[in-house]
């Protein structure tokens, strides 16, 4: 497992054609009697191209690309010269660390901020730099530069829709790399779980494992203050108090840089029973019956694991963003080990104003197990097969069944689900065979009460265990659609589509941890991941080993990636 550090981009201009710039004020400005240069400073004509005297194979090739590209859009054939060979100009663009000044400057510069990785392009009226600390970001510069300035001119004149001056500044080297050229930044890395002491309720405790991570990042909150604020959970021990909880509750005010564990939710329905475990953790979009939108739902598992005789799917809820929860609804109630039900997926959707209930299913006898679902208008009635609501809970009423093949011996379960840009839900889930085999397939639906046949298989992503999944609106024409699983976690990738799904690639999963050593180990078990509001930034937390323990244990770990176009 890497050494986690807090890791952290800095975007210092971005482009109003890119989600990653912003035009700023240049500052040639001051040099301009405080005026903004006019727009004819930048007709190209008269400029030379000058690079810098030494440089890859690589770099000479988008030299040559950003006189290609100004010759096409602008019908301009600009010379090129080598910098050790030509006296400054009047009108020059710097392309790489040339002997200039202007390029030396920008150089020094970005190499404050970070040593690798970075670039920059800054356009005066008669010096454009574009460059980077090194050939292969003197590159990227280039690229960015025929994308978003020259593709953007008109008349004969240089575009200026990403403004006059762009930096891409990384403070890592942690990118991830896909087949399309697309880049996933892990901008922050930490650990939820450590050594450190937690005050909760007055009572202080050192958590000693970690797994069923879940997160969310608030922002439907009444108090604007708590929007953006993060909030995860976790099945932890040891359990203090009343030793029926399981569950933990720890939130991040500072985007994932630092964590505090503010509330161990403790049910009483069966006393000294564990729960919180399997769990997960929801923002309601929208008001549900008398639950206000951006109520928090922590769906978990109540399990008599010693005689074995019941489990239960149980919610707490909390209305002020984590701190306090409330017992308040059973969904579902069955056996233990064998004959129970696990592992619960919350999701509202919008076409029907149904709060739903999806999670695995042992208590039939018919199958082995299979992927069910009820659904709420008001979070505590729950509504099964047929329509029928359970009194109070909905633990009276059978679930609607989503995946129960019928092949008795195969277990279809722990089911997630992401809706995508094609307006298609995204559900993947473990598949079991008779063998013993466990693969990870999917299905889809653009209605969340309709998946089609409960005997279709689904199509098979890979050989794991354990799902969760994300579609980000971004890294091409169809998004980014991502799946780790306990085999990607363990084994260092996950898996990436760019086309819903049809075809997959392998990338690297930042949560890398050792392979697990028996059956009571649950690392790198049930991780998840969350997209936040702009659809390229995403949360994901997982359990990982921490290898400079004494006696290595389990951790809760968090990371923040962006995804760049």
């Amino acid at each position: 497992m890497r050494i986690f550090t807090k890791l952290t981009a800095l975007v210092l201009a971005l482009v109003t054609a890119a989600s990653f710039m912003v035009a700023c004020k240049d500052d040639t400005a001051d040099q301009n009697g405080g005026q903004e240069p006019e727009e004819t400073a930048y007709d190209l004509t008269d400029f030379t191209i000058v690079r810098a005297e030494v440089g890859s194979i690589g770099f000479s090739s988008a030299v040559s690309d950003v006189k290609d590209a100004i010759k096409s859009k602008l019908g301009l054939e600009l010379p090129i010269v080598v910098d050790s060979n030509k006296e400054a100009g009047s009108k020059e663009i710097l392309i790489g660390e040339t002997d200039r000044t202007e390029s030396k400057a920008t150089v020094s510069q970005i190499k404050k901020k970070n040593e690798k990785n970075s670039w920059a392009i800054r356009i005066a009226s008669d010096k454009i730099v574009i460059t980077g600390t090194d050939d292969a970001s003197s590159v990227k510069a280039a690229e960015a530069f025929i994308k978003y300035y020259v593709n953007a001119s008109s008349e004969g004149k240089l575009g200026l829709s990403a403004g006059k001056e762009m930096y891409r500044i990384y403070d890592t080297d942690s990118i991830i790399t896909t087949k399309n050229g697309t880049e996933i930044q892990v901008e922050t890395e930490s650990i939820l779980y450590s050594q450190k002491r937690y005050n909760v309720n007055g009572e202080e405790f050192v958590p000693s494992g970690g797994s069923y991570p879940g997160i969310t990042k608030l922002q439907y909150q009444s108090d604007p203050a708590k929007n953006g604020r993060l909030v995860a959970i976790s099945a932890a021990s040891p359990m203090f108090g009343d030793s029926s909880t399981m569950a933990c509750v720890i939130v991040s005010d500072d985007d994932g840089a630092s964590w505090k564990i503010v509330a161990r939710p403790n049910q009483k329905t069966f006393p000294g029973i564990p729960s919180g475990s399997m769990a997960n953790i929801y923002e309601l979009p929208a008001k549900l019956g008398d639950l206000p939108a951006g109520t928090l739902i922590y769906s978990h598992n109540i399990v008599d694991w010693d005689i074995k005789k019941y489990s239960v799917i149980a919610t707490w809820i909390s209305v002020d963003a984590g701190e306090t929860w409330q017992e308040s609804a059973m969904i579902d109630e069955a056996g233990a080990l064998g004959e129970g039900v696990w592992e619960p997926f919350m999701i509202y959707s919008e076409e029907d104003g149904y709060l739903y209930c999806f999670y695995s299913d042992d208590s039939d006898p018919k199958h082995d197990q299979k992927i069910v679902y009820k659904r709420s208008k008001d979070g505590v009635n729950w509504e099964g097969k047929n329509g029928e609501i359970g009194t109070l809970t909905g633990k009276n009423v059978e679930p609607v069944d989503v995946i129960a093949t019928a092949n008795k011996e195969h277990r279809p379960g722990m089911p997630v689900i992401t809706k995508m840009g094609n307006g298609e839900y995204f559900m993947s889930y473990e598949y079991i065979d008779e063998n013993g085999d466990c693969v990870i397939r999917y299905r889809t639906t653009k209605n969340l009460a309709d998946w089609g046949d409960p005997d279709n298989m689904g199509t098979l992503i890979g050989m794991w265990s354990a799902p969760s999944c994300a579609w980000l609106d971004a890294g091409g024409e169809n998004g980014l659609l991502l799946v780790a699983a306990k085999g990607g976690s363990n084994n260092g990738y996950m898996m990436a589509s760019f086309d819903y799904g049809k075809t997959w690639e392998k990338i690297d999963d930042p949560h890398t941890s050792k392979p697990i050593k028996n059956e009571g180990d649950r690392v790198g078990y049930s991780g998840f991941m969350f997209v936040a509001n702009d659809k390229k930034t995403l949360y994901y937390v997982n359990s990982v080993n921490d290898p400079s323990a004494p006696k290595e244990r389990q951790l809760i770990a968090f990371a923040k990636m962006y995804v760049y176009e």
